[in-house]
C-alpha cells in the first residue's frame, strides 16, 4: 500500500513543479502560490527567473523520484531520503539564487535595498510548533504499545480500511514528518529575525509579518493534521472510534490548509482598510 502512497507523492510533486515553472512566473509575486520568499517577493524580476529556475530543477527531482516511489515499498527511508535531501538542497540553492540575483539587480539600479528590520514574534507564534508536536509525540509515546503489530492506516471515504503497515514504520514515518516540520518552522522564525529578508512580504502588502505568521500557522496546521489522523488510525485499531469519524477526518483535514489562506486574505484586507481611510483623510 505504500507504494500506491509514494507514486501519488510523486504525481502531486511533479504537477507542482510544472506549475511552479509555467504558471508561478506569468502570474507575478504573489501570497499564495510560487516561491515565496523576501527576495522574491522584492522583485518581479527575480520571481520569474527564480520560480523557473527552482520549477526546472523540482522537474528533475520529480523524474528521478519515480523508480524510487516503485522500489521502496515499505521501506519508508528509501523513499523519503532521495525525496527530502534534493528537495531541501534545491530550496536551499532557490534562496541563494534568488539573493545573489537581487543584489545583481539592484546594484545595477539607481536604487538599493532599505535595511529590514529582524521580524520578530511574539512567544505564542514561537512555542505553538513545539507545543503541537509534544502532544502528537506524548500520545504516541502512551498509545504505542496498545497498536497491533500491523495496522490500517488508509481508508476509504466510507471509514473502511484499504491500506495497513506495522506499527513500527507507522511510527518512524510519523516521527520523521514531525521532526521535519518542527525544524523547518523553527528555521523560519530563526531567519525572522537574522535574516528578514527571507521572509519579509515584499511587495505583497500584508504587513512585514504576514508571510512568517502564515507559514508558521502552516506547519501547526499540518503538525494537527497528523495527530487527527493517527488517532483515528489508533481509535479504529483499538475499536474505540466509530467509522463515520472518518468523515469528519477528512472535513477537517481538506479545510484547515485554508486557515492559513484565510490568515493572508485578513492581513490583506487590513491594508486594503487602511489605505482607504488614509485616502480618506487626505494621507
Amino acid at each position: 500500500m505504500l507504494t500506491l502512497i509514494w507514486v501519488v507523492i510523486v504525481a502531486i510533486y511533479l504537477v507542482m513543479a510544472v506549475l511552479q515553472y509555467t504558471v508561478a512566473p506569468k502570474i507575478g509575486p504573489n501570497p499564495y502560490f510560487g516561491l515565496k520568499i523576501g527576495y522574491t517577493l522584492s522583485s518581479k524580476e527575480v520571481w520569474v527567473k527564480a520560480n523557473k529556475k527552482v520549477g526546472y530543477l523540482m522537474i528533475l527531482h520529480g523524474i528521478a523520484l519515480i523508480p524510487f516511489s516503485v522500489i521502496a515499498g515499505d521501506n519508508v527511508l528509501l523513499f523519503l531520503l532521495p525525496f527530502l535531501v534534493p528537495l531541501i538542497a534545491i530550496s536551499i540553492y532557490g534562496i541563494w539564487y534568488s539573493a545573489r540575483l537581487l543584489e545583481t539587480i539592484e546594484k545595477s539600479g539607481p536604487y538599493s535595498t532599505v535595511p529590514i528590520k529582524p521580524i520578530k514574534l511574539s512567544l505564542p507564534w514561537k512555542i505553538s510548533p513545539l507545543l503541537l508536536v509534544l502532544i502528537t509525540a506524548t500520545f504516541i509515546w502512551f498509545t504505542y504499545q496498545s497498536l497491533p503489530n500491523v495496522v490500517a492506516v488508509h481508508f476509504d471515504s466510507s471509514g473502511n480500511p484499504n491500506g495497513w503497515s506495522t506499527r513500527e514504520t507507522l511510527v518512524q514515518l510519523y516521527f520523521v514528518y514531525l521532526a521535519t516540520f518542527t525544524a523547518v518552522a523553527y528555521l523560519l522564525i530563526y531567519a525572522g529575525e537574522k535574516h528578514p529578508l527571507l521572509v519579509h512580504s515584499g511587495m505583497v502588502r500584508i504587513g512585514r509579518d504576514g508571510f512568517l505568521k502564515a507559514g508558521i500557522l502552516g506547519f501547526d496546521v499540518a503538525i494537527f493534521i497528523l495527530f487527527v489522523a493517527y488517532v483515528w488510525i489508533w481509535g479504529y485499531a483499538n475499536s474505540v472510534l466509530v467509522p463515520a469519524y472518518i468523515t469528519y477526518m477528512i472535513t477537517l483535514t481538506l479545510a484547515m490548509p485554508l486557515i492559513p489562506i484565510g490568515y493572508l486574505i485578513y492581513r490583506w484586507r487590513i491594508y486594503i482598510n487602511k489605505g482607504s481611510r488614509g485616502e480618506e483623510n487626505g494621507e
